[in-house]
C-alpha cells in the first residue's frame, strides 16, 4: 500500500475507533501524593464468609487498618455471591508517612460464633518508605507484607 493510501485511510477511520483499539487498559495510577510520604496497599482476599444466621444473605463488614496507635482507613465492606459462602475481594490503598510501622488489621463482622459476630485482628511489621508501595495481603485469618517497591513495578498476584 502506497503512503498516499496510508494517509487517506487513516483520513477514513475515526478518531474514537482508534482509540477503541488501543492497548488494555493500564492499572489505575495512584492518587496524588504529598512529598515525603508513602502508600500502603492492602488486599482483602476472603472465600469463607458464611450466611448470617440472623438476616438473610451475606453479612455486614467492617474493615479497619491502623498504623501503630493511628487508624489509617476504616470501611464498610460488602461480600459478594449468590450463596455462601460469600467472598470478600477488594484492594484499597493509602498514603502513611515514612518509618517502620506494626499494621493492624480488623476485620470485624463476617463471621459468626455461636450467634455473635466474630472479629479477626492481625498485626505485622512494615516499612513504609517515602515514595514507594508496602503490599499486605489478608485473607481473613492471616496477614503478609511484601518489601517496598517503585508504584510502577508492584503488579502481580499473590
Amino acid at each position: 500500500m502506497t503512503r498516499a493510501a496510508l494517509v487517506g485511510l487513516a483520513q477514513a477511520i475515526p478518531v474514537a475507533a482508534l482509540l477503541g483499539c488501543a492497548s488494555a487498559p493500564e492499572e489505575p495510577a495512584l492518587p496524588a501524593l504529598d512529598p515525603g510520604r508513602g502508600w500502603v496497599e492492602l488486599t482483602l482476599a476472603d472465600t469463607r464468609v458464611p450466611a448470617d444466621p440472623v438476616v438473610s444473605g451475606p453479612p455486614d463488614c467492617h474493615l479497619l487498618v491502623d498504623l501503630d496507635e493511628t487508624t489509617v482507613f476504616s470501611r464498610p465492606i460488602e461480600p459478594a455471591g449468590s450463596s455462601p459462602p460469600y467472598t470478600v475481594d477488594s484492594t484499597f490503598r493509602f498514603a502513611a508517612e515514612p518509618g517502620e510501622h506494626t499494621a493492624t488489621v480488623l476485620y470485624s463482622g463476617c463471621r459468626t460464633f455461636k450467634d455473635q459476630l466474630d472479629s479477626r485482628e492481625a498485626r505485622i511489621p512494615i516499612s513504609v518508605q517515602r515514595g514507594r508501595l508496602t503490599r499486605l495481603h489478608f485473607d481473613g485469618s492471616t496477614i503478609r507484607a511484601r518489601s517496598p517497591v517503585d508504584p510502577a513495578l508492584a503488579g502481580g498476584a499473590w
